[in-house]
């Protein structure tokens, strides 16, 4: 089997299927009319506060922006599929009562301690957001789904000693072995209505919030490393547990000449799972803070996180901090730079460049690729239309 790096994509598209309740609810609202022009998508992004207080009376519009992101730097995907391919045909020669020569033993124990630790991760997400008619004024209803995705190696050094016995005992099968493959993964779909109101008291401070259902998805599998095979890294329709929760965000902007500060507190309510093996996931309240600015011949902005975003068993704890630059090229063309990190211990600091392309106020196309190397990528979408 030969590796492809589109697989963790089309199998992280699956993963999204879990939340085809929440996004079909917000669609089908969408359908019925999405008010706001251009900047909804990028509000509901950074903060409630953001979005527009008043309802808007334009056309019908439909948002979408979603994004999915790759990193296999320490190959582990190519190189356990190479070691794994080596493996059994030393286990066919061991079960066949053939003893295995010394080095055959030493080049597998050597091979499996390489990929000791070696990870592939992935993430991706999806949302939608509108101001429906049926909604009180200034009220948004947006659905989103997401999540992230880790496989580990990990070799068991009991190991060497039962791979040495093959060269003096046969017999030797590959479940006699203890070396595994262990994934994990942590995904939420959200279904939110934001409000948004100015406190002209507070010298123009706009304040938002966003109350939420939440259903989250854990998952947890450890494969014996024979049994691996490419197509089971992550699969998700099995060692998942489920869960239902009630939460909210708050935020506040605050306009100073040409700069606009924002801070958000996410998910407010904090709560603890179980996973379906012994991982626990905690959820805890986050801070992002974002200034952006307009300098003329473009708009500059950057965002940080100040708490940690909770990972799940070997999905790691992060901080998301980026820089983002956008100027117009021609009038309905707009060149989009930048750079993001997930501070992590995994991924590297990605580059990223993309176009969007404007109709009136409301028509908006919008692509983005982003990289950190050629085994740690990126592509992210925007789309808004109106009928």
């Amino acid at each position: 089997m030969h590796y492809n790096r589109s697989n963790l994509i089309n199998r992280f598209s699956r993963f999204s299927r879990w939340f085809c309740f929440p996004l079909v609810i917000a669609a089908f609202v969408i359908s019925s009319g999405l008010a706001a022009a251009q900047p909804l998508l990028s509000a509901y992004q950074r903060s409630p506060s953001l979005l527009p207080e008043s309802s808007y009376d334009g056309p019908l519009l439909i948002g979408i922006a979603g994004a999915a992101k790759v990193n296999d730097a320490d190959k582990l995907l190519p190189e356990l599929l190479g070691v794994l391919e080596e493996a059994r045909q030393i286990f066919a020669q061991s079960e066949s009562d053939m003893l295995l020569a010394p080095f055959q033993v030493d080049g597998l124990i050597e091979q499996m301690q390489a990929l000791d630790g070696r990870r592939a991760t992935a993430r991706g997400s999806v949302s939608v957001i509108s101001s429906a008619p049926k909604l009180p004024a200034g009220w948004y209803l947006s659905g989103f789904a997401g999540g992230r995705l880790a496989g580990t190696f990990y070799y068991d050094p009991e190991d060497e000693e039962r791979l040495r016995m093959a060269s003096i005992t046969a017999g030797l099968s590959g479940t006699d072995l203890g070396s595994e493959v262990r994934t994990a993964g942590v995904a939420r779909s959200e279904i939110a209505l934001h409000k948004s109101l100015s406190w002209d008291f507070l010298g123009g401070v706009r304040g938002g919030v966003s109350l939420k259902y939440q259903y989250v998805v854990l998952h947890e599998r450890n494969i014996p490393f024979i049994e691996y095979e490419e197509e089971s890294l992550f699969d998700l329709g099995r060692d998942t547990s489920e869960f239902h929760r009630a939460n909210m965000d708050i935020g506040i902007t605050k306009a100073l000449q040409a700069w606009t500060f924002s801070a958000v507190l996410r998910d407010v309510v904090p709560y603890d799972l179980e996973g379906p093996l012994s991982g626990e996931f905690k959820m805890r309240p986050q801070i992002n803070v974002a200034a952006q600015v307009d300098i003329g011949f473009g708009e500059l902005s950057v965002d940080a996180d100040l708490l940690e975003r909770r990972g799940f068993s070997h999905v790691p704890d992060e901080r998301e901090y980026g820089i983002d630059f956008k100027m117009p090229l021609i009038p309905k063309l707009e060149l989009q730079a930048g750079l993001r990190h997930f501070d992590n211990g995994v991924d590297s600091v990605g580059a990223s460049l993309g176009l969007n392309y404007r109709l009136q106020e409301y028509f908006v196309l919008g692509v983005k690729f982003e990289s950190s190397g050629s085994r740690e990528f990126g592509i992210g979408g925007q789309a808004q239309v109106f009928f």
